[in-house]
């Protein structure tokens, strides 16, 4: 259970206001040729003002009991896991009620110049407004796995490793601005998701001094298909003092049953500088680089998958002194 608090200025507004010049911010010329129709206030003049903190708070828990077999006159073992947990995370950003404080400009019950005059309710009624985000996620999954031995070589024992696992994941968000405390009044988006995966792997002596690692997994995802993965790997010891290690396989990522929630976010970017006029009236780049910049997911995120391989090898030619060098590559697609 962690919460974090995040400490800001008094909280402010902007309202149209007339020019820089008539308002005795600026005087002459300059003031008119500015691209200025509007003025920053903050509310902290009010003695109604209460300042306020953005708060995020994340809770979560989670139990795993376990039940572990040993098969009489055998080496195999049977390890059975289940887990569920909860996870509750929530985010509330101090804000101003844009909408109501136009209004009362309008009305003449708030003057952006003069915000200590106002009544305290109406500071009261325009503070009383945050953004809220709320995510709620539970989970649980069981797995079952099993290894042992299974027939010997000349160079040694063949180990096999299978299991079986199924996932299931969903979760629920709000998100917006409302009076504060109202984040259950909010639309609420849910996401949910279950998998089911086999995998494997056998471990063979081929020589004395060489081992492979041979091992698969396959996943089927209720909403993002299925797909198999493989894994070779060795170890080889030409020598007592030396180890040479290699692995190649592929891996598959899909996104998160968060990601699947979409929420998208929206910003407007001005091109300041170009947008001042020059002392004849016109702008200094007519075609300014004003930007919208639109973050989020888009309902068309695909899983993400990779191909690697790396190769390494650790020495001890001498007693209390080892020497390690490893080398990787990992191509990432989508």
């Amino acid at each position: 259970d962690r919460s974090t608090v995040y400490t800001s200025y008094p909280r402010g507004d902007t309202v149209s206001e007339p020019s820089p010049t008539e308002l005795g911010i600026i005087g002459g010329d300059v003031g008119e040729l500015l691209d200025t129709n509007a003025v920053g206030f903050s509310y902290g003049a009010h003695p109604a003002y209460r300042d306020r903190d953005m708060e995020l708070d994340i809770e979560t828990w989670g139990i795993t009991p376990e039940l572990v077999i040993d098969f009489a006159n055998s080496s195999w073992q049977s390890r059975n896991t289940f887990y569920y947990g909860e996870s509750d995370n929530t985010v509330y950003q101090p804000l101003t009620n844009r909408a109501k404080m136009l209004e009362y400009v309008a009305s003449g019950a708030l003057d952006p110049v003069n915000v200590a005059a106002a009544d305290a309710s109406v500071i009261q009624d325009i503070l009383n407004w945050e953004n809220a985000d709320e995510v709620d996620e539970t989970m649980w999954f069981f797995r079952s796995t099993g290894d042992g031995d299974l027939f010997e070589l000349p160079a040694g024992t063949v180990r096999a490793a299978l299991g079986v696992q199924y996932l299931d994941e969903e979760v629920e968000k709000r998100t917006g601005e409302v009076t504060r405390g109202g984040a259950s009044s909010l639309a609420s988006k849910k996401a949910d998701r279950d998998v089911m995966s086999v995998f494997g792997e056998l471990s063979v002596p081929v020589f004395e001094s060489l081992d492979l690692s041979l091992s698969a997994r396959y996943d089927d995802y209720s909403d993002f298909g299925d797909t198999t993965n493989p894994n070779i790997g060795f170890d080889w010891n030409p020598v007592e003092w030396l180890s040479i290690y290699g692995k190649c396989g592929e891996s598959f990522n899909a996104p998160t049953v968060l990601d699947k929630v979409i929420v998208a976010n929206g910003r407007y970017i001005v091109d300041v500088a170009s947008s001042v006029p020059d002392p004849n009236g016109e702008r200094t780049n007519p075609s300014r680089d004003d930007v919208f910049l639109l973050e989020g997911g888009s309902g068309e995120l695909a899983p993400q998958t990779s191909e690697s391989w790396g190769l390494g090898f650790k020495a001890r030619p001498l007693d209390g002194f080892e020497f390690n060098l490893y080398y990787y590559e990992i191509e990432f697609d989508d």
